[in-house]
């Protein structure tokens, strides 16, 4: 690439660091980030057991318990990590659509500069790869990993004398599978294609004209070249596949749980096609109408189609990279496992970002492509920007600030009851005493997506030991609206309300956070509820 091309993917890395940067030490931890510090934080030999109660493999949980070691566990530390893992898939979304520009056209380094700066531009500014790309959990690393594998197989199977390439294939695919259940989407996306460019080459030979035997020495018939980079690359797959073979029989053991238990909506088509509008074309926080969606769902169905028509088998592995998670994930969630949500297609919508700019890229003249760059940044920017006007993370000091009133306020040996563990997890972290923390524990128990991984009796206060409690302030820490509903604490009759604060929490599903203090008077019966 041109010293011009290198500095614009240079200024395309920088801004995606300073979009994912925002508020990375400001803006409140809510559960999911909560849940992964607390999971991270324990020792290794801890963390393995318990993240086998999770839905999730453990190699993110391990990175961030190595880095939490070197560096703390402030906000930012916690999120520096997805911070550069988001930016660094910028410019490996580049990288892959370069190598694929190149495939379709090698002698055109214009089309290369095109689709490369357009991917970097659109993974750079898409609401939901900025979203979760500045959080604490493995969607970030997900991505890059996901993007790398694809632009590694593709490189291995088209580049001359680099076997190493393989075994690095291997390895970045083995990483994905341990690092988000979605990986086995992915790795059957490469499978799939894999199997389809050995039917292609089968039939090539088959049609081939033979050659007259007449005057000729028998040879025995060698593989094509070709054959034999598939044969590497089926080779490394399988073995991405036994590195991942230790863990099968927990994913199906988690796979049984989350049959039982888990919090997604049920699939149809409207869900189907709006969550991939959300995804693709708008952002989580932008709910599409009916019309809207089947809109979305017919550009992207249009975008596929020209992103394949006529193309080479750089585009068919991104096309099918981008359809395989989507496709299988609909089939697992019919069958029974509920496993399709919005940002767990985050792997499969960075693959069709791709194609998107492998396709916006084929503007010829100068005039045209600086058209598209403006269309496309100002589309992305328009749904960035919408995403900030709903969260207005200024606004929102949720469970952060919920815990800063707390430590200003509370007295030594005061009990804080939480209704929640979508909620305790969260306080918890913020809070400088965490002694005296409790959530408070129902009847019937938590659903395991409420972090039952990681809580132990030493959090929970049982509906008996709240009813005991010595006389003095008890802080309770409510939910209410929001998507998870509310969850309110009923106190017992006798406990008199000393004050009520209310704070806003910085996703719309979160709700508001309620910090009430009562006063137990001496000698109070109490006959307390669970939180409803």
């Amino acid at each position: 690439m041109t010293m011009r091309v290198r500095i614009l993917l240079a200024g395309t890395f920088c801004m995606a660091l300073l979009l994912r940067a925002q508020h990375i030490g400001t803006r409140s931890l809510w559960f999911d980030e909560a849940f992964t510090w607390r999971l991270a934080g324990l020792p290794i030999s801890e963390l393995l057991s318990r993240a086998v109660l999770d839905h999730n493999p453990p190699l993110y949980y391990l990175v961030l318990h190595g880095w939490m070691a070197l560096t703390g566990d402030s906000p930012a530390m916690l999120r520096l990590p997805s911070v550069v893992g988001g930016a660094l898939a910028v410019l490996t979304g580049a990288w892959l659509a370069a190598d694929v520009a190149r495939q379709r056209s090698p002698g055109s380094r214009a089309y290369a500069a095109r689709a490369a700066l357009l991917a970097a531009l659109l993974l750079a500014l898409n609401a939901t790869q900025i979203r979760w790309g500045s959080e604490v959990r493995m969607y970030s690393l997900g991505t890059l990993l996901a993007l790398l594998s694809t632009a590694v197989l593709l490189r291995a199977l088209h580049a001359q004398r680099r076997a190493w390439l393989w075994p690095a294939y291997a390895a970045c695919m083995a990483a994905m599978l341990y690092t988000h259940t979605y990986g086995v989407f992915s790795w059957l996306a490469h499978a799939l294609y894999l199997a389809a460019q050995a039917a292609r080459d089968a039939c090539v030979s088959r049609l081939r004209p033979l050659a007259p035997a007449t005057g000729a020495a028998t040879v025995p018939a060698r593989p094509s070249l070709a054959g034999l980079r598939l044969i590497h690359a089926i080779s490394a797959g399988m073995a991405a596949m036994a590195l991942y073979a230790p863990w099968l029989p927990v994913l199906l053991a988690q796979r049984a749980r989350v049959q039982q238990d888990f919090w997604t909506r049920p699939v149809t088509g409207s869900y189907v096609l709006a969550t991939t509008t959300q995804v693709c074309l708008t952002s989580e926080f932008a709910v599409p109408r009916p019309a809207d969606s089947r809109a979305g769902g017919c550009l992207l169905a249009m975008s596929l189609a020209a992103l394949v028509w006529r193309g080479r088998s750089g585009e068919w592995a991104v096309a099918a990279s981008a359809v395989v998670p989507l496709a299988a994930s609909v089939l697992v969630s019919a069958a029974g496992t509920r496993v399709l949500a919005p940002h767990y297609l985050i792997f499969a919508q960075a693959h069709m970002l791709v194609g998107l700019a492998l396709v916006l890229a084929r503007a010829r003249l100068s005039l045209d492509f600086a058209a598209v760059v403006a269309i496309a940044t100002a589309a992305m920017l328009v749904q960035y920007l919408n995403a900030q006007q709903v969260l207005r993370i200024e606004a929102a000091p949720g469970a952060r600030g919920a815990a800063w009133l707390i430590d200003q306020q509370r007295s030594p040996g005061e009990p804080v009851v939480v209704c929640t563990p979508l909620y305790y997890l969260p306080i918890v972290y913020h809070l400088s005493d965490r002694e005296h923390v409790y959530v408070h524990r129902p009847s019937q128990g938590w659903p395991r997506y409420h972090g039952t991984a990681v809580l132990t009796e030493t959090d929970e206060m049982l509906p008996e030991t709240l009813s005991r409690l010595a006389p003095g302030r008890v802080w309770v820490v409510d939910m209410q609206g929001g998507g998870w509903g509310e969850c309110r604490l009923r106190v017992p009759e006798a406990w008199k309300r000393l004050a009520e604060h209310r704070l806003r929490e910085v996703y719309p599903m979160q709700g508001e956070v309620v910090v009430r203090v009562y006063a137990v008077p001496a000698g109070s019966a109490v006959q307390p509820g669970g939180p409803h």
